[in-house]
C-alpha cells in the first residue's frame, strides 16, 4: 500500500518538487508527552503541523528562520490538507493486529518495545505543549544527563527538579530525577519520582 519511486535522480542532484515528502517526529510525545510533529515538504515549501503550525519557503529561507504560517495561510491550509490526506489514506498496523508468541513478546517487553500509549491522530491539537516552546527544557535535560554521566549527580538533580516543575507531564524527566535521587541515596524521594514517571 505504499507508493514507490526511484531516488536515483535525487542522488544525481535533480530535485523533484511534485512529490510530497512526509516528515514526522513522535519523539516529543513518546519521551516527554509534548505534541508530536508531522509535516511535509512539497516544492519550495516545508510545513510542520504542530500546536502552532510552521511554514517555511526553503528556497528563500533555507535556514528556516522565518515562519510564514500566518503570512501565507493559503499555502499552509493547502499543505495541511495534503498532509491530512496522506495520513488518512494509509493503513497503519495497529499493535492489537500483531500477534506475537509469548517468548517474542517477553523479549520485546524487556527491551521496552511492547509498552506505550497510542498517539491520537491529531494529538498536537489537544493542549499538548509545542516542542519549540520546550527547547530550553530539552537542552537543560541533555546537560543534566551529561552531569550525571560524570558523577555530578547533585548538580544533575538540581536541574532535574527544575525541569520536572516546568514539564510535570514528562515521565522521562521524572524517571531521570528518580534515578538520580536513587544514586544519591535519597530512596524515599526516588520512589515518589519513579511512581510519578
Amino acid at each position: 500500500g505504499v507508493d514507490g519511486r526511484s531516488l536515483r535522480p535525487a542522488l544525481e542532484g535533480v530535485r523533484s518538487d511534485d512529490v510530497p515528502l512526509e516528515i514526522e517526529s513522535e519523539y516529543p510525545w513518546r519521551s516527554f508527552s509534548w505534541a508530536p510533529l508531522h509535516g511535509l515538504v512539497l516544492g519550495p515549501w516545508k510545513y510542520i503541523h504542530a500546536p502552532r503550525d510552521e511554514l517555511y519557503d526553503l528556497l528563500a529561507d533555507p535556514g528556516e528562520t522565518k515562519n510564514l504560517a500566518e503570512d501565507r495561510a493559503d499555502v499552509r491550509e493547502s499543505l495541511a490538507k495534503t498532509l491530512a490526506h496522506l495520513r488518512t489514506t494509509r493503513t497503519p498496523v495497529r499493535a492489537g493486529d500483531v500477534h506475537l508468541g509469548e517468548d517474542t513478546r517477553s523479549a520485546l517487553s524487556r527491551l521496552g518495545y511492547v509498552e506505550g500509549a497510542p498517539v491520537a491522530e491529531d494529538s498536537s491539537r489537544l493542549g499538548l505543549k509545542d516542542p519549540k516552546d520546550m527547547v530550553d527544557v530539552f537542552v537543560d535535560f541533555a546537560q543534566a544527563r551529561s552531569l550525571s554521566r560524570v558523577d555530578r549527580n547533585a548538580e544533575a538533580l538540581q536541574i532535574a527538579t527544575r525541569l520536572c516543575a516546568r514539564s510535570p507531564e514528562s515521565g522521562e524527566l521524572w524517571a531521570f530525577q528518580g534515578k538520580t535521587q536513587l544514586t544519591l541515596g535519597r530512596t524515599r524521594d526516588a520512589i515518589l519520582s519513579l511512581e510519578r514517571s
